[in-house]
């Protein structure tokens, strides 16, 4: 076996097993007939230091992805995973969409209250470019539910930019900072990356709605959930409410899922059985997704001397909120993984 066999071959490891069982043989002896001139000596010279080049490492990568990503024509377990993806990365998008719009509101908000104005005659320029980097979901949200999944990744994928400066800006005042060893500060970069690393997995994960995927249906209950999770932001009009509810910005986050999970019990019972463990462990990945993007910054802040002069409802709202969106997430990503365990295993025909 030549050097760039071995390396077709390492390559050719992302794709499931059983797909490299049926057709990894004819794939390698694919790529390996492209490399060819006909010229002895650049053909030898080729199997010692050739390498696969980007295009085909990059349709090897999407290709491992659509496959395990699978839509109708997939086997079960793939299927099912697809499903899981997409339920997780439209359910992200609705969420993001939600928050852009009561970012909106908030910002007319206190700006018509002069609550800003008064501390700062202008916004810093983080602050508008991260207002619009929040708003860019809301076409993520129309694209995706017109079915144009790619180009609800292009505006994803700019709605991040924000997010990866303000991870960068994090970790660069800690740099200089004298807190290289507070917990608070820690938490909020670990944070930062963290919630960079989440809207990237979503940017990614929306290639799992490809052609022969179901796209995003618009429906009724979640119509009704998009209105229900605008319930936080009506805390900024009542007084003495405001503190209890958004105590912690990823309120809307553990609302979604247990609106989501509340849908799935509620309206899963017509469903056949692939369509209930894809809402299932779609839910579960929403709320590993939720703790992971919160909990480094939660962990720092309540393990910092002094936590005893926080306000209780403070802590008390943090805990509650982590305490069931992880029992919800765990009750799911068992019900889930049961009924995948009953799914056919995953095999191909010959070609």
């Amino acid at each position: 076996m030549t050097p760039l066999e071995q390396r077709y071959r390492r390559l050719l490891q992302l794709l499931p097993s059983p797909y490299l069982e049926v057709r990894g043989e004819e794939m390698v002896d694919t790529f390996l007939l492209s490399v060819r001139k006909d010229d002895p000596e650049a053909d030898a010279l080729a199997e010692v230091v050739g390498h696969p080049s980007w295009g085909e490492r990059l349709s090897i990568v999407r290709l491992a992805f659509d496959l395990r990503c699978g839509g109708r024509h997939a086997p079960p377990r793939y299927e099912v995973l697809g499903g899981a993806v997409r339920w997780c990365v439209a359910a992200i998008v609705l969420i993001h969409a939600v928050s852009a719009v009561q970012l909106l509101i908030g910002d007319v908000w206190w700006w018509h209250t002069g609550f800003w104005m008064g501390d700062s005659p202008q916004w810093s320029a983080m602050s508008w470019v991260s207002d619009v980097g929040a708003v860019l979901w809301l076409p993520t949200l129309m694209a995706l539910a017109m079915r144009r999944p790619r180009v609800a990744q292009v505006f994803a994928g700019l709605a991040t930019v924000p997010v990866l400066a303000a991870a960068l800006l994090e970790t660069r005042l800690l740099s200089l900072g004298s807190a290289s060893m507070d917990w608070v500060a820690w938490g909020w970069v670990v944070s930062a990356w963290l919630i960079l690393a989440v809207d990237v997995c979503v940017v990614l994960g929306l290639a799992a709605f490809h052609p022969e995927a179901p796209g995003l249906r618009p429906r009724p209950w979640l119509i009704r959930g998009a209105v229900v999770l605008m319930v936080p932001n009506a805390a900024l009009f009542i007084p003495g409410m405001a503190p209890w509810l958004l105590a912690d910005g990823s309120i809307v986050w553990h609302l979604g899922a247990a609106l989501g999970a509340g849908a799935v019990l509620l309206m899963g019972r017509g469903w056949t059985s692939e369509q209930r463990t894809q809402a299932h462990l779609g839910i579960a990945l929403l709320c590993t997704l939720a703790l992971a993007r919160q909990a480094p910054y939660v962990v720092g802040f309540l393990a910092q001397d002094g936590t005893s002069t926080l306000p209780a409802f403070f802590v008390v709202s943090i805990v509650v909120q982590l305490m069931v969106t992880t029992a919800i997430g765990t009750a799911f990503a068992i019900a889930g993984l049961r009924q995948v365990r009953r799914l056919p295993r995953v095999t191909y025909a010959p070609i």
